[in-house]
């Protein structure tokens, strides 16, 4: 496919030599090897400032959106609202994330949390979903830093949010690609780790 487009770009555009260097287009070359048998998924990696998604269906890549909605943005968003430090409340996060504040958690922190999450589904669904019209598809590949890797996880297999996001898939299945769940191919069936 990508020998096809680089003839046709030099062939209609009098170029030679012709350069990919997308990471989405380095991603789904490395993802379409990497898993021959799976031909429609959503990619999904978030970053510390920005949201980048994209929808491959039938094994080519069907659509693309990038959103100012990253991990920073979260934190900064809640500190502000909070008038708290941004590294108390990043610090905050990944405690309740690990699950060491049992019910400790700053109710501020907490209700933030809540919302940005939901501010983040939204705009996924405003954007790509309702605007678009394009269905998500049950099989996601999430990149995103290891501390709040497990947030994302938590937001796409909770019921509302799935439901909003995917429909009434019952097959939803979530493989994080942070390093150490990479290796091990591990994914989240409702939300549970398991093996594929």
């Amino acid at each position: 496919i990508i020998e096809d487009i680089e003839a046709n770009i030099k062939k209609n555009l009098n170029i030679s030599k012709v350069n990919f260097k997308t990471y989405t287009l380095n991603k789904f070359n490395a993802m379409r090897d990497t898993f021959l048998n799976v031909s429609n998924y959503v990619s999904i990696d978030i970053g510390e400032r920005y949201t980048d998604i994209f929808i491959v269906e039938n094994s080519a890549l069907k659509y693309r959106k990038f959103f100012e909605l990253g991990s920073q943005k979260f934190i900064t968003e809640i500190a502000t609202k909070c008038s708290i430090n941004p590294q108390i409340v990043e610090s905050e996060i990944n405690m309740l994330l690990r699950g060491d504040m049992q019910n400790k958690c700053n109710p501020e922190i907490e209700s933030g949390l809540s919302e940005q999450k939901k501010k983040w589904v939204n705009l996924v669904i405003s954007e790509i979903i309702d605007k678009e019209n394009i269905s998500i598809p049950p099989r996601v590949f999430l990149t995103a830093d290891p501390k709040i890797s497990t947030l994302f996880v938590q937001i796409l297999s909770d019921p509302t949010f799935k439901n909003n996001l995917f429909g009434n898939e019952k097959d939803l299945m979530i493989l994080n690609c942070e390093n150490k769940h990479f290796n091990k191919d591990v994914v989240y069936k409702d939300g549970l780790e398991s093996d594929i």
